[in-house]
């Protein structure tokens, strides 16, 4: 506008850099950030990194980048601040994390990615089935606590943030203390690389108030908060975090096996569960030579260092009691459980909880024999509509196991050694209606 004088800056890293320029451009007065988005360079990089370069030497006050490889040359780790000397320049984290997905997975190269039913996205578990030779109804089963510990997916919360403190340490603004500390209440991540707003806002505040210690920028005062931001990464595909998974890192808010796609334009995207996702991986791994997909990275890995995991007892055709998994608490983190509340008040609550999880459960089978009694007497599409929600009721049956997992684990924690047998017992018995929900399940 007239009468103001902006200075400008540049956010450089990859899909993240966009809706960091736009919250940074919030908070820091009177500076307008834009963004370079490295990862989409054509064919001509280095062309195009010396164009920008040329650019950016007059245009911009300041560099807020990610630490980029060598690859990039003048822009990398190393090079960066020798490129733009007497310039202000600031190096962020890329921000990427497995803990909450660990199932997540690439397969193939940057320029030659496998589609599936979320774009770029796959599944580790789904791969592994598909790899094995196991049918979709098996690999559906596949999505347990058990088959989750034998692939090592609990772990990958320490082995992720060991990672982000190795890079934090090379940069001028770290990002792991941010995640470790606001992981459990409030969801970060909608894949592993693209965080949410709550992390963008809170992220940015990190580096807005770098820019003003370091570098004199006046801060905005802008407090709109996340609830207020633009986050285009949310049109892309959502990977859900599994219940099993929030279970073991102690996260407070809702877990689910449901899949968004991409938001194409104006277009709603509609949601897939469990079964409907692992029909369109099946659906994308048939489309290429099985030898090429096992030669993969992923398949590589599969066939061979995951050869030797025994996972078929694991998913032994089920008529019998549930064995409800708690994963050990081996470098897992601890939940924080509230200070002020008694631990008979904390034990009377799980109690109701327990109950009240007993109940849906009963709910569930009497849906499971409505629906079975009303199938033989209705058509071809009301039956599909029926099979997809018999599916959906299956998948809620499992998932309250594990929230009864969650529960028991919280009430070990806090020590309510008085009602352990009672809450055992309610567990065992949960145990049993999950069985005879699988069972009228078919």
């Amino acid at each position: 506008m007239e009468g103001i004088s902006e200075s400008r800056a540049v956010v450089i890293g990859n899909c993240q850099s966009q809706p960091l320029k736009h919250t940074l451009s919030l908070l820091c007065q009177d500076l307008r950030f834009d963004n370079l988005s490295v990862h989409l360079f054509g064919q001509d990089q280095e062309g195009e990194i010396g164009r920008f370069v040329e650019t950016a030497l007059t245009q911009y006050d300041h560099i807020i980048s990610v630490g980029l490889s060598d690859d990039y040359g003048p822009l990398s780790l190393d090079n960066i601040r020798q490129t733009f000397p007497g310039k202000s320049v600031t190096l962020i984290s890329n921000i990427f994390y497995t803990g909450l997905h660990p199932d997540l997975t690439y397969i193939g190269g940057m320029a030659n990615r496998l589609a599936g039913p979320l774009g770029d996205y796959h599944s580790l578990v789904a791969l592994t089935g598909y790899l094995r030779g196991y049918p979709a109804d098996m690999i559906v089963r596949m999505f347990s606590a058990g088959i989750y510990e034998k692939l090592d997916f609990f772990s990958a919360h320490d082995r992720s943030i060991a990672e982000l403190h190795r890079r934090d340490a090379r940069h001028d603004v770290a990002v792991a203390p941010l995640i470790e500390a606001m992981m459990r209440d409030v969801p970060l991540f909608m894949s592993v690389n693209h965080p949410t707003a709550a992390l963008i806002w809170a992220y940015c505040r990190k580096i807005a108030a770098h820019l003003a210690e370091r570098h004199g920028v006046e801060l905005s005062g802008w407090s709109g908060g996340p609830d207020l931001l633009a986050n285009h990464l949310g049109l892309s595909a959502i990977y859900p975090v599994y219940p099993e998974i929030a279970a073991h890192l102690g996260v407070r808010y809702e877990a689910s096996y449901s899949f968004k796609p991409e938001t194409r334009f104006d277009t709603p995207a509609v949601t897939m569960n469990l079964h409907r996702f692992v029909e369109g991986e099946l659906e994308a791994f048939a489309s290429l030579p099985r030898e090429l997909l096992g030669d993969s990275h992923q398949g590589r890995m599969i066939m061979g260092h995951q050869a030797s995991i025994d996972l078929e007892h694991l998913l032994e055709e089920e008529g019998r009691p549930v064995a409800i998994h708690v994963p050990a608490p081996v470098n897992a983190l601890t939940p924080v459980q509230p200070q002020d509340e008694p631990a008979d008040e904390e034990a009377a609550r799980l109690r109701e909880e327990l109950e009240a999880v007993k109940l849906l459960l009963d709910e569930r089978i009497d849906l499971i024999a409505a629906l079975r009694a009303e199938a033989p007497s209705t058509g071809a599409p009301t039956i599909a509509r029926l099979m997809d929600e018999l599916e959906h009721v299956k998948g809620n049956a499992e998932r309250q196991s594990a929230t009864i997992a969650r529960l028991l684990t919280r009430l070990i924690d806090r020590d309510v050694s008085a009602d352990a047998a009672a809450i055992l017992d309610a567990l065992f018995e949960l145990g049993e209606r999950a069985a005879r929900a699988r069972v009228e399940a078919g």
